[in-house]
């Protein structure tokens, strides 16, 4: 308990510059209300904004030069208002996390970003545990952003304001199962949309509401190494797939110097072994170099391709012999040495098995 108090007191002491900061945060005039009920549940369809709106949010993300659908951006605004739980999915770099940084900027959020570990299989990995050894309960990052939500829900319920949103965002969700680790969570989730009132036990004498200025959220990628979901996890949530837009990727490469011959390779391998920002981002990076170590940009670009393009191609996919035909031609065609060769090397091993890898 002493280690609980100590963590509240550091808690305390934050709230006191958190409250300074949303001084200028949407008020809610307590007398246009009739009862205390009807003024919480105004504040509480509020609080996810914090005086920003639509308009607001838009054209914050629009300022960081984020490459993103405005019907996606709208998506997972109106989820996160209604739904309170958003699966984020997509191909690796797609902006997932980003995203979530971004939005949680525009309006105002605290963020905490939780990298979900594999071998998670209770709820204690996520959210701390007790112990007898030293009568502790040992809190987790995650339980104490949780604490600091609702200390700052219940000060703004005695001020009369509405809350700072706080934001969770389980990043790579799907690493372990979900319905081991997050099992606690679902079920509360399940609960707050038909009571507010959803208490969470830490340990005898330490319980808080979850409070309704918190929002989780989950970045998930399908791939070999990740847990499918159940349909009870489904249920409780809002999905969004964030897809590849065509003309974005187009419009983000146009200045790079080989912007034209990477969209060709893009579109030739999107349906096989999709990329995106990250991996084009780290492309026009290590082209960008070529001064540095005083090299052909041609070739740097060749080792990239080599490097970050080519190891995605690992299985039995049915279109990897059209693709990788077409890698052929296109890569003779611009003299792209290495490419070319471990191309013709992966096109020869999926004839012979029908299975192909980087190594």
């Amino acid at each position: 308990m002493d280690s609980f108090k100590q963590s509240k007191t550091s808690l305390d002491n934050k709230l006191k510059e958190d409250v300074k900061q949303v001084a200028k945060m949407l008020q809610v005039e307590f007398e246009a209300h009739e009862s205390i009920e009807e003024y919480q549940a105004d504040v509480d369809k509020k609080s996810y904004l914090n005086e920003k709106s639509w308009d607001d949010i838009v054209e914050s993300l629009k300022s960081e030069d984020y490459q993103f659908d405005e019907r996606i951006l709208r998506r997972y605004h109106l989820s996160l208002m209604n739904g309170r739980m958003v699966i984020l999915s997509g191909v690796s770099g797609t902006g997932k996390t980003l995203l979530t940084q971004l939005y949680a900027k525009a309006v105002d959020a605290d963020l905490l970003i939780v990298p979900v570990a594999p071998n998670w299989t209770e709820n204690e990995d996520l959210i701390g545990y007790y112990s007898i050894i030293d009568n502790t309960y040992h809190d987790t990052e995650f339980s104490l952003f949780l604490r600091k939500a609702y200390i700052e829900h219940e000060a703004a319920k005695n001020e009369k304001r509405a809350p700072k949103p706080f934001h969770v965002v389980f990043d790579e969700m799907n690493l372990s199962k979900v319905e081991h680790y997050f099992s606690k969570f679902l079920s509360l989730l399940e609960l707050r949309t038909r009571n507010n009132e959803v208490r969470l036990i830490f340990q005898k004498d330490d319980e808080i509401t979850i409070p309704s200025n918190i929002f989780f959220v989950g970045t998930v990628n399908v791939d070999e190494s990740t847990e499918d979901f159940s349909d009870k996890v489904f249920d409780r949530s809002q999905l969004i797939e964030l897809t590849l837009n065509e003309e974005n990727i187009k419009n983000y490469i146009d200045d790079f110097i080989f912007g034209d011959l990477l969209f060709e390779i893009w579109l030739i391998v999107r349906k096989a072994a999709p990329f995106a920002y990250r991996t084009i981002n780290e492309i026009i990076q290590y082209v960008n170099c070529h001064n540095i170590v005083k090299a052909v940009p041609k070739d740097l670009f060749d080792e990239q391709v080599l490097q970050k393009i080519l190891p995605k191609f690992n299985g039995s996919h049915e279109e990897y012999g059209k693709v990788l035909n077409e890698l052929v031609v296109l890569f003779s065609s611009h003299e792209l040495v290495l490419s070319l060769d471990k191309t013709q090397s992966m096109l020869k091993e999926y004839d012979d098995y029908g299975i192909t890898s980087y190594f």
